[in-house]
C-alpha cells in the first residue's frame, strides 16, 4: 500500500500595519539581531498616530525627565516577538506564517 504526505500553508497577517519611526518625543528600543529595531514597531494607523502624543502628554506631565521607550510593538505582518529565535509555540500563530500540522515555520 502507498502513502502519501501532504502539509498545506496558511498565510496569517493583519493588513495595512504601519511602522513607527523614529521620533524626539520617544526612544524605539527592544530590537534583537534577528528583528533589528526598525523590523518591530509597526502598529496600527491610530496607534502610530496617537503614540507621539501620548509621549507628548508625558512630556507635559513629567517635564525634564527621559524619553518614553517603546518595546516591541509588532513585526511588519503582526504576530508575536520571537524573543528566543525559535518559533516554537506550537499550535498558535506566533508570527506570518503557520503550517497546518501545527508545525511554526
Amino acid at each position: 500500500m502507498n502513502s502519501m504526505t501532504k502539509e498545506s500553508y496558511l498565510v496569517v497577517y493583519i493588513v495595512g500595519l504601519q511602522q513607527l519611526q523614529a521620533g524626539n518625543e520617544y526612544v524605539l528600543t527592544g530590537g534583537t539581531a534577528t528583528h533589528p529595531g526598525d523590523f518591530n514597531h509597526y502598529g496600527t494607523a491610530i496607534a502610530v498616530a496617537n503614540l507621539p502624543l501620548i509621549c507628548n502628554d508625558y512630556e507635559a506631565l513629567y517635564p525634564g525627565s527621559t524619553n518614553p521607550e517603546i518595546n516591541d510593538m509588532s513585526l511588519p505582518f503582526g504576530g508575536k516577538f520571537d524573543l528566543g529565535n525559535n518559533w516554537s509555540n506550537a499550535g498558535v500563530i506566533a508570527h506570518d506564517f503557520e503550517v497546518l500540522n501545527h508545525k511554526i515555520l
